[in-house]
């Protein structure tokens, strides 16, 4: 599934802005995808997109997904997650903004412009000389700045600058007045659609609450992937190692290193992209590129020398040191690697990944999908899967038939 981040002042995304000192009502969650939901959701995709959803497994893989997503949602509703201050101004703001996006948007397709760009300044400095309004926008800037920083790492964290400020409180103005503005001009059938999408939106904000409070029920420590490993043969590394240790004793007895690799090395990075192999040669590497093994092993050496068996995650390397800068910083080295990474079966355009890699993504999808499961069970969600309406007709750019001296001809 995918979240939406919001940053202020750098990006003011959907889900912004609403009346911020109420405290929203608990509303059921959204639970049902039908014909007129689906009409809503295809109205504005692209024509590639829209085409995509044609395809019968394509649309049942799109039709899991929204299930999944809901799903999610309800479960943040069902443990009080939507009711937690940020996140019940937050779902005000979803609201807000979408109904006024959508107002918006259908004035710029009359009007082409910016964004609430037919919102005058004189409009947004009479919005603010209204006490609440200039009450509302600042808990609205608070809870932005507070979500901000949740959605980052502390050593992320920000404080907001001035410009930050007035960039959100010009865009809250704006985005309130069109919000006014859309519950007397929009159509019914256009409140309806910008109602939904709204309660889409909500939906993804919701999600990614209940995902977060799940992750640590799917995550899956060191101790638990290093017991898997152990118990089960298929990723014994003993194979491998003596086919290394062999390489290894023949690359030390004077057995050409690089011709050694073009013929035994199990490292992508060998091949060229003229097609031909390359020796197992990485020049010019600087240091901190390779992983700490390889690359302490590598500046151990003296140029000419050939390292013992080094272990990675990625199996294990066979190194010569070609050459070294004076203070260590970069060098040329050869390398065979007797590959232990694997290649996840159901990802067909993946890259090996080393076992522990392989294994912990291995279990945490298996505890990924009891999770989503259960709570599918615990959040029934339908969505139907209808046929598609047809796309808008588009009319040809028209034509002129022009007289000439000859034949009649076609100018476009």
């Amino acid at each position: 599934m995918n979240y939406r981040a919001i940053q202020i002042g750098i990006l003011i995304a959907i889900a912004s802005v609403s009346t911020l000192g109420q405290t929203a009502a608990k509303a059921p969650c959204l639970n049902h995808i039908g014909a007129k939901e689906w009409a809503i959701l295809v109205a504005d995709l692209e024509p590639g997109k829209r085409k995509l959803l044609e395809d019968d497994e394509a649309r049942k893989a799109q039709i899991d997904n929204i299930r999944e997503l809901l799903a999610f949602a309800c479960e943040a509703t069902r443990s009080d997650l939507a009711s937690e201050e940020p996140n019940s101004a937050e779902l005000q703001f979803i609201r807000s903004e979408t109904i006024a996006s959508e107002y918006d948007r259908k004035r710029t397709k009359l009007k082409p412009g910016p964004p609430f760009g037919w919102i005058t300044d004189a409009q947004v400095v009479a919005f603010y000389k209204k006490p609440t309004n200039l009450t509302a926008f600042e808990r609205f800037f608070v809870t932005k700045m507070e979500l901000l920083n949740m959605s980052v790492a502390p050593s992320a964290r920000r404080t907001a600058t001035l410009d930050d400020e007035a960039a959100a409180r010009d865009y809250y103005a704006r985005m309130k007045i069109a919000e006014t503005s859309a519950a007397t001009l929009l159509t019914p059938a256009e409140k309806t659609s910008a109602e939904f999408k709204a309660r889409m939106q909500q939906a993804q904000f919701l999600a990614r609450l209940a995902a977060n409070e799940i992750g640590p029920a799917i995550a899956v420590d060191d101790a638990a992937v290093a017991d898997y490993i152990a118990r089960h043969p298929e990723f014994d590394s003993k194979a491998a190692r003596e086919k290394a240790a062999k390489l290894r004793d023949r690359a030390k007895a004077g057995e050409d290193f690089a011709a050694l690799a073009n013929e035994f090395s199990e490292d992508p990075g060998n091949d060229g992209d003229n097609g031909k192999k390359n020796g197992g040669l990485y020049s010019n590497v600087a240091k901190g590129v390779m992983v700490p093994q390889f690359e302490r092993a590598s500046l151990a050496l003296q140029p000419g020398q050939i390292s013992d068996l080094v272990e990675s995650d990625f199996g294990f390397h066979i190194i010569k040191l070609e050459r070294k800068s004076i203070d260590g910083s970069n060098y040329d080295v050869r390398h065979i690697l007797i590959a232990t990474a694997l290649k996840d079966p159901n990802d067909p355009n993946g890259r090996p990944v080393p076992v522990p890699v392989y294994v912990r993504a291995k279990l945490e999808g298996e505890r990924e999908a009891k999770v989503i499961e259960q709570l599918l069970v615990r959040n029934p969600v339908t969505v139907e899967d209808v046929k598609l309406p047809a796309a808008p007709a588009t009319r040809p750019p028209a034509t002129r038939t022009v007289k000439t001296t000859g034949p009649a001809k076609r100018k476009r």
